[in-house]
């Protein structure tokens, strides 16, 4: 994995983190090549990330390109603030499934699978809900954790990774 770290937390921490979203997929995602961008969202308390297939990427003016292994994951550290203390587990958890989640796409994106590009019938592009790699991301998701592998089983590393975050941006919980 290429981890372009945008935060003040540890690049062990995350790649720990990150390891262990694509373990508790339980799927086969070769994360070797994979480049994941994390960065710290100071306006929001909520998990955003997103995916890409691609097999350059280049952030930024000066940045050079990055060779690939067909995916790309930006996702951004949820802003803590000093109200929400009880709440850092809650959204750490909430970082690690939605890096499970893009870890999922990444191995549609690894295995060719078909990506939702159609329309519907309005001739429009569906709500994200309804989308086909959306719904299949969900299967997996569903699929693992029948298997046993449960975000509890994964509680270590998110109580770690939530410690590094109250440790590194206690004093800047504001807007």
């Amino acid at each position: 994995m290429k981890l372009i770290n945008k935060t003040r937390l540890s690049d062990k921490v995350l790649e720990n983190i990150l390891r262990d979203a694509a373990k508790a997929l339980n799927k086969r995602v070769r994360t070797t090549g994979v480049v994941v961008k994390v960065v710290y969202n100071k306006k929001s308390t909520y998990t955003n990330g997103w995916a890409l297939k691609c097999d350059t990427i280049k952030w930024g003016k000066k940045d050079k390109r990055i060779k690939t292994d067909k995916g790309v994951i930006h996702i951004s550290v949820p802003c803590l603030y000093d109200e929400l203390k009880d709440e850092y587990t809650k959204q750490a958890t909430g970082f690690f499934e939605t890096m499970r989640h893009e870890w999922g796409h990444v191995s549609d994106f690894q295995s060719k699978k078909k990506l939702a590009f159609d329309q519907g019938l309005n001739g429009r592009r569906r709500n994200h809900g309804n989308r086909l790699e959306e719904r299949r991301v969900h299967q997996y998701i569903e699929a693992a954790e029948k298997r046993g592998h449960t975000t509890d089983k994964y509680m270590n590393v998110i109580s770690q990774f939530a410690e590094e975050v109250i440790k590194k941006y206690s004093k800047n919980m504001y807007l």
